[in-house]
């Protein structure tokens, strides 16, 4: 069966009619077959002239037409331009094509169209677009820095960060600061020639053709909200930022959440609504939670940082978790020495033994693990006080760790604290966000490592404690079942209107406790 390879320019009429009458008979014919083959005017002449000196052709215009035996690049018989071509289907086919020049030039240039948006589009998923919500935080610009280090993370033309806030519509200072850093970074070409990071207007815009969503949003309760008021806030922030999830983005999207608050409740919300996403690609970043007690272990016990894996977190992160210190392990060096060292004279060089390493648990050189918690906890409080933020290095740490382990190419057997839907594993609820130690399966989903070792009873008592203390909040919200879709807020712009109330609550309490008594009126 003879196969016909149609070459040329997507704008030059006579390709456009080859092709149109190929589509006819292929359309029509079982056994004709084509391929064609679309060069812009600036890459036809190379194109041309390599298969001109590779065959010792003489074809100097657009379209060049050749078929093949078969399919498997075979030898290329040489059919010629248009008028060949025509010849060759009037004496096999029997056809003849007349179509009217205007006629022509109209297919030419729709076609011209279709091959620069198909163009557009394989250039895209080239790209790795990384989304960023939130991005006035100030972790954005740490998290960038990082990213573009994972060399795993890298496609073929490189990778794209969109940056969105939600409030950058009402507060016109995050829009220009955003702005005015990614001027900066693509101006002074740190990340390459290209310009890698833009600052989005729309949700649209950002969410479009996104592979990786990093959420960086700030949910802290503010002082004038009760817990009911602040968790329904969260509720009705994750029902609307997955309307536009489910809209814009791919299936295979993976989502983290990374956020300052409730965040395993927040991922709980957005893993149930988000209907056309994978499931198991929404995780909730929990492992930063851990990070900060592995410098006070190393104080008390002498073993070097390096050495000491992070312990493990468990619990409904931002309302309550437990850190496993006591179970942290680490890596020792085990010394295994032979006969002669015993015998051997001193001063002798043979080898005495061999060095090899040994996972052990840290419980035996702790004597207690409350102290740790409460130096941990206490210094944390008062780092927040005086940076009059929360710490942004330990949460950025854990996002590019577990991007780093998530994107490589071979499958590692590393366990990690991580938010993800829970599968009932150590009596956790089945289908609610929860911190634990979890493991990456063989398609690349992160999943509950049903294996993990609980050494005593006070872990698996606090596992306990921490799924009867939210036991309300899954009821309330029907984070066990499937959400109903019904809307707290019937609208965005009910929920803006809830956001700017509770904003002038705020600033009013504020102004308030800074008057001075005498001036106050009731």
């Amino acid at each position: 069966m003879p196969y016909f390879v149609i070459n040329g320019k997507p704008d030059c009429p006579n390709f456009v009619h080859a092709i149109y009458v190929a589509q006819y008979l292929a359309d029509k014919l079982p056994n004709f077959v084509f391929k064609k083959v679309e060069k812009l005017a600036k890459d036809w002449a190379v194109y041309l002239e390599h298969l001109n000196k590779e065959n010792t052709w003489y074809i100097t215009e657009s379209p060049l037409i050749w078929k093949e035996i078969n399919m498997w690049g075979g030898k290329k018989y040489l059919i010629g331009g248009l008028a060949e071509f025509w010849e060759h289907v009037y004496c096999y086919y029997g056809l003849e094509s007349l179509i009217s020049k205007q006629e022509l030039e109209y297919l030419a240039e729709d076609n011209l169209k279709f091959f620069l948006e198909n163009s557009e589009t394989a250039r895209k998923r080239a790209v790795q677009v990384i989304t960023i919500l939130g991005a006035s935080n100030p972790q954005t610009c740490f998290l960038i820095n990082e990213l573009v280090e994972i060399k795993e993370l890298w496609k073929s033309q490189g990778m794209v960060f969109k940056l969105f806030d939600y409030y950058q519509n009402i507060d016109s200072k995050k829009y220009e600061t955003m702005q005015q850093y990614a001027s900066y970074l693509n101006e002074s070409k740190i990340f390459g020639k290209h310009d890698m990071v833009f600052v989005c207007e729309t949700k649209t815009q950002v969410m479009q053709d996104a592979d990786i969503v990093i959420n960086i949003e700030e949910f802290s309760r503010h002082d004038v909200e009760t817990e009911e008021m602040f968790l329904r806030r969260c509720y009705c922030r994750m029902d609307i930022l997955a309307g536009f999830v489910n809209s814009h983005n791919k299936r295979s999207t993976k989502i983290i959440m990374a956020n300052n608050g409730p965040v395993c409740f927040l991922t709980s919300c957005l893993s149930v609504a988000c209907r056309s996403k994978k499931f198991k690609n929404i995780v909730a970043i929990t492992a930063d939670k851990g990070f900060p007690y592995i410098k006070s272990v190393s104080a008390k016990t002498g073993v070097p940082v390096s050495r000491i894996s992070a312990p493990a977190v468990w619990g409904f992160v931002g309302t309550n978790h437990f850190v496993d210190v006591r179970n942290i392990i680490y890596k020792a060096d085990m010394r295994m020495p032979f006969k002669r060292s015993l015998t051997s004279p001193k001063g002798s060089t043979l080898p005495l033994g061999i060095a090899h390493a040994e996972i052990r648990m840290m419980s035996y050189l702790l004597k207690t693990s409350n102290d740790i918690t409460n130096e941990t906890e206490d210094f944390a409080k008062e780092l927040q006080i005086k940076l009059r933020r929360p710490p942004i290095f330990s949460k950025v740490r854990a996002i590019t760790s577990l991007l780093k382990l998530w994107t490589t190419e071979e499958i590692g057997d590393e366990i990690i604290s991580l938010g993800v839907c829970s599968d009932g594993s150590f009596g956790i609820p089945k289908g609610v966000v929860f911190s634990q130690p979890v493991k990456m399966d063989r398609t690349r989903r992160w999943t509950p490592f049903r294996n993990f070792p609980l050494m005593n009873e006070v872990t698996k008592s606090e596992i306990k404690y921490c799924c009867n203390k939210i036991h309300g909040i899954l009821e309330q919200y029907k984070l066990l079942e499937v959400l109903d879709h019904k809307k707290l807020f019937e609208t965005e712009e009910e929920y803006d209107a809830y956001e700017k109330y509770l904003s002038n609550l705020q600033t009013n309490g504020e102004q308030f406790a800074r008057s001075d008594s005498s001036d106050r009126t009731f």
